[in-house]
């Protein structure tokens, strides 16, 4: 071997052994891999961009407040009533089923009509009106059956009788829907908070109200 010469590494790392050119499948894998990558990062993006796309949307969606439903019917409201019909009234006017402010609440909440019917009790002899507000949405329902509590308790408002004298009135929220009853005593006497028949008859009412029992 001539003086100053180098000595040749029998392998190089980077190369093929037995001085073959490197295969054109070895040169390519890195760049192969690399797209791969990039192809799935971008694929990622794209795939989380459309999740808060669609996220975004049905928030949006939940936002717009639900149109009022078609009008109801006595039939939709008292169908499985426990107790007998003997007079309705439907109107668009919802004033027409309350006293005082309360028809400012339901003119501000949206309420689009009321279905309302006389009923008779199988027990305490106490005349009964049950019936059903459509306010624009369930938030609206909410807001008017609070602002109720305050209006009744102050007697600044209250719910109306087709038969009988003013007496106890109970409302829940439902939906988009106020549902309420009204129960008196056939001589105009006052219903005890803790009458046990009157309590009975609201629960078994709003049980069964809208078909709901």
């Amino acid at each position: 071997m001539p003086s100053g010469g180098r000595t040749r590494p029998a392998h190089r790392a980077s190369g093929p052994r037995h001085g073959r050119p490197p295969s054109p499948d070895v040169r390519e894998a890195p760049h192969l891999l690399l797209s791969g990558l990039a192809s799935l990062i971008l694929t990622a993006i794209v795939a989380v961009a459309g999740f808060f796309v669609f996220a975004e949307g049905a928030r949006s969606r939940a936002d717009v407040r639900t149109p009022p439903p078609g009008p109801l019917t006595v039939a939709d409201v008292f169908a499985t009533s426990p107790y007998a019909v003997q007079l309705s009234h439907w109107d668009a006017n919802c004033a027409s089923a309350v006293t005082g402010e309360l028809a400012t609440v339901l003119r501000d909440t949206g309420c689009a009509q009321v279905v309302r019917a006389a009923l008779q009790a199988p027990y305490g002899d106490y005349r009964v009106t049950a019936g059903v507000f459509t306010l624009g949405d369930a938030p609206a329902a909410r807001d008017a059956a609070d602002r109720a509590q305050i209006l009744v308790e102050h007697g600044r408002g209250g719910f109306g009788q087709l038969i009988g004298p003013p007496g106890q009135a109970s409302w829940q929220p439902r939906g988009q829907y106020l549902l309420y009853c009204v129960i008196s005593r056939p001589g105009g006497g006052v219903v005890p908070d803790d009458d046990p028949d009157a309590d009975r008859i609201t629960a078994e009412l709003f049980e069964s109200l809208l078909g709901t029992s």
